[in-house]
């Protein structure tokens, strides 16, 4: 499941922590965790100085395709 259409985000959107949680009804740890590992994938960024911060907010970052073009 992606965090990301879960929360009815769409690609480019800026979501705050809570924003996912609220809207898929899961708990402010797993999201927390999700978004961490996310960010370690390189699938969000971090909009903000610190994840910690009460106005962090994430987006997802651009994914390149996975074969170049012939």
């Amino acid at each position: 499941m992606c965090l990301w259409r879960a929360a009815g985000a769409q690609p480019f959107d800026t979501l705050s922590r809570a924003e996912p949680a609220a809207r898929t009804g899961l708990g402010d740890q797993t999201v927390r965790r999700w978004l961490s590992i996310m960010r370690e994938e390189g699938v969000v960024e971090l909009v903000g100085s610190s994840p910690r911060s009460r106005d962090a907010r994430y987006r997802r970052v651009r994914q390149g395709s996975l074969f170049s073009p012939s």
